[in-house]
């Protein structure tokens, strides 16, 4: 674990640490993409499929850090927007085609959505 303190001083060195944010949850949004047991638990999903395959250790590290690094610091923006009033809007994204074009609408539909949310139009359920 050294390394890890390694680079947390080069990081530090390199980078200036950055400003405090204020957030103003009259107009913030926080933003939950695609987590899912499907790719985010090593005992669902493709952590199951690995695991009958004999293949966990090959996700290992990233399972760890989905499940030490990614899912407390959601679960800490979770409890921060609820205590705050904020909006909090979870999304799952899946591509059902190839083609770009598809996606790309996909894409502008979901940012489009989330501008009226925000302009409190509540266009759509969520």
């Amino acid at each position: 674990m050294e390394w890890i303190k390694r680079k947390k001083e080069l990081m530090e060195k390199l980078f200036k640490r950055l400003p405090e944010v204020k957030l103003n949850m009259e107009d913030t949004a926080l933003l939950v993409i695609d987590m899912q047991y499907m790719d985010a638990s090593r005992h669902h999903g493709m952590g199951a499929k690995a695991k009958e395959l004999g293949l966990e250790d090959e996700l290992d590290y990233y399972f760890t850090r989905v499940e030490k690094t990614i899912i407390p610091s959601i679960q800490k923006l979770l409890k921060l927007f609820r205590q705050n009033g904020g909006e909090i809007l979870y999304a799952r994204i899946e591509s059902l085609t190839q083609m770009a074009e598809t996606e790309v609408y996909r894409i502008k539909s979901l940012v489009s959505g989330l501008i009226r949310i925000l302009r409190k139009e509540k266009s759509w359920n969520h």
